[in-house]
């Protein structure tokens, strides 16, 4: 009786409440929060999935769907975010979770994929970190776009013993390596400073 008096009252606010009530039971597990930058309008969950909020219009009710997440470039799940207005936006699922998760991300920081997986956008899986630290956690995961190049641009092999790997993660051919060095070595050392003297007078 109370639900039929709701819906007498206000048949567009109980369309409402019945939409996020089917949501919630889809996956009663996640946590919604709104989108940052588009509150009323989106919401997120930790899982990574992104719903509109059901909205009365004239020709009733609009919204109260999950989004379509497609893998944009990287394999990174994306979503157009539009209305009240507003162009279409594109975003970066990831953005959209860790913003409503892991709250305002820091200057200078990036969100980083803790296992290297790139749809995995939920909140557990993501942290602010630096670009160095992301760089090696991708040389880690092996989704770095240079880790999958078996030689140096001078053609030598990535083999164990011909590897060096930098503070940062990335990857150095020893022979190039000892190649720079005897070369910075030469261009330093005393003799060769002297020489450059002479050539001068």
């Amino acid at each position: 009786p109370l639900r039929n008096h709701l819906a007498r009252r206000d048949p567009h606010q109980q369309q409402i409440q019945d939409v996020l009530r089917y949501n919630r039971y889809m996956s009663p597990d996640e946590e919604w929060r709104p989108v940052v930058g588009w509150e009323g309008r989106y919401e997120v969950s930790d899982q990574g999935r992104v719903r509109s909020l059901p909205r009365p219009t004239v020709t009733g009710i609009q919204g109260g769907h999950i989004r379509k997440t497609p893998p944009g470039y990287g394999g990174y799940p994306q979503v157009s975010l539009a209305g009240s207005g507003r162009k279409p936006e594109g975003h970066r699922v990831y953005n959209l979770v860790a913003a409503a998760f892991l709250g305002p991300k820091p200057p200078g920081l990036e969100v980083c994929h803790d296992d290297g997986d790139a749809s995995n956008t939920a909140a557990d899986n993501l942290r602010y970190d630096t670009r160095t630290a992301n760089e090696r956690d991708k040389q880690l995961h092996g989704t770095h776009h240079n880790s999958v190049k078996t030689h140096c641009p001078k053609k030598h092999e990535y083999t164990p013993a011909n590897t060096y790997i930098n503070p940062n993660g990335s990857r150095e051919c020893r022979i190039c390596k000892r190649k720079r060095s005897r070369r910075r070595h030469r261009t330093t050392s005393p003799a060769a400073t002297h020489t450059s003297s002479r050539s001068r007078i």
